[in-house]
Parts: C-alpha cells; structure tokens; sequence
C-alpha cells in the first residue's frame, strides 16, 4: 500500500505542481496558475466518495499549501513526501478514509473517526473537516509570510 500511496502522491504532484502551475502561468499570471492549479487538484477529488463542499474546499486549500511549500522551498520532492505522508498515515496508520477512499489494507491503529462530520470530515476522512480547514488556513498564511519575507530579503540585496 505504501508503495501505492508514493506512487499515486508523487504523480499528482509532478502533474499539478510541477507541469501544470509551470504551463498555466506561461499564459498568465503565477497567482492566477497557482489558484487555478489548486481548483483542478480538487476537481480531481470530486467523485471520491463522501465528498461535500468544505471537502472540495479543503482540497483547494491544501493545493494552495503544497503550491506555496513548493515555491518557498524551491522544489517540489518535500510537497511530494509531505502528500505520502499525509496518504499513507490516515489511511494505513490510523485506518481513516483518504479522500473517500475507505479501503486501505490492513492498518497499524485502526481508529475510528467519532464526532460531527463536519468537525471529523465523514465519509471522506480528516481532508473533509473544519479541523483541516483551519490547520490548510494557517498553514497558506505561515507560507504567504514566508514567501514575502523571502522577496524582501531578495530585493534588498538588489
């Protein structure tokens, strides 16, 4: 299942992050890319099962995360192992649903989600909750001041 989970984690990064942003900028703007990358990384996600609107949401908000943590950091392997590692922990440590995907072999833990869907996500797993939600905000906000601190330091330097 790892194996399967690095595979699949790698290939919508390579796909979403590393080919997509860099085309959809060459005909606009970098933001307008990135935006628009985040939203098709979530379409993706939209026949899973369980699927509601503050999981698509979140989706497009974790595209807006790894997009960020990509151009902060200047590559695109630590977004690829933070997918994995979000895949692989949900689903075959703690046996939650990955965006809907409930059947994920044999796990380590085999929690059950208990609570508000809308706080634990449901059917669709932990990507589905308001839990993520504020954890993807926080984290696009922590990115955002990153990168303009980063362009601060580099325009001083011109």
């Amino acid at each position: 299942m790892a194996l399967g989970w690095m595979v699949q984690s790698a290939a919508e990064e390579w796909a979403v992050r590393g080919w997509l942003i860099p085309m959809l900028a060459k005909e606009s703007t970098p933001a307008v890319a990135i935006i628009l990358s985040s939203v098709i990384f979530g379409i993706f996600h939209l026949f899973s099962s369980g699927v509601t609107m503050l999981s698509f949401i979140n989706l497009i908000l974790s595209g807006l995360f790894f997009a960020g943590y990509a151009i902060v950091t200047k590559h695109i392997w630590g977004v690829c192992g933070m997918h994995f590692a979000w895949n692989v922990t949900l689903g075959n440590l703690y046996g939650f649903p990955v965006s809907g995907f409930a059947d994920n072999g044999r796990t380590l833990l085999g929690m059950n989600l208990t609570g508000p869907a809308v706080f634990t996500g449901g059917a669709f797993g932990p990507e589905g909750g308001a839990v993520t939600t504020f954890v993807l905000l926080l984290g696009v906000i922590i990115l955002a001041i990153l990168w303009c601190r980063q362009q601060a330091y580099f325009n001083s330097m011109n």
